[in-house]
C-alpha cells in the first residue's frame, strides 16, 4: 500500500499548497484576534478616561450650586490651573 497516494487523496491533490494556504489562515484568524484585544483595551482605556471628571469641571459645579462663593471659586481654580 502505497501512503503517498492516500495522503495527495486526503489534502484534495494539492499537497504542500493546501498546507501553506492553511498555514497563512491560521496566522490570519491569529492575527485578526490580536488586534481584536488591542482594540477591546483601547475602547476600555478611553472609557474610564471619559467616565474620570476633570476637576475643574467639579469645581465649575460647586459654584453653580452655590457650595462656593466667586472668591473661593477664582482662588481654587488659580491653585488646579498652577499645579497643572
Amino acid at each position: 500500500m502505497n501512503f503517498g497516494e492516500h495522503m495527495n487523496w486526503m489534502m484534495g491533490g494539492l499537497g504542500a499548497t493546501s498546507m501553506l494556504i492553511m498555514m497563512l489562515f491560521h496566522i490570519a484568524v491569529f492575527v485578526g484576534f490580536v488586534y481584536f484585544i488591542i482594540y477591546l483595551v483601547k475602547i476600555s482605556k478611553e472609557k474610564q478616561n471619559s467616565e474620570t471628571p476633570n476637576h475643574l469641571i467639579i469645581l465649575e459645579e460647586r459654584f453653580a450650586k452655590g457650595e462656593i462663593n466667586e472668591e473661593e471659586f477664582k482662588r481654587m481654580k488659580k491653585v488646579m490651573t498652577e499645579n497643572g
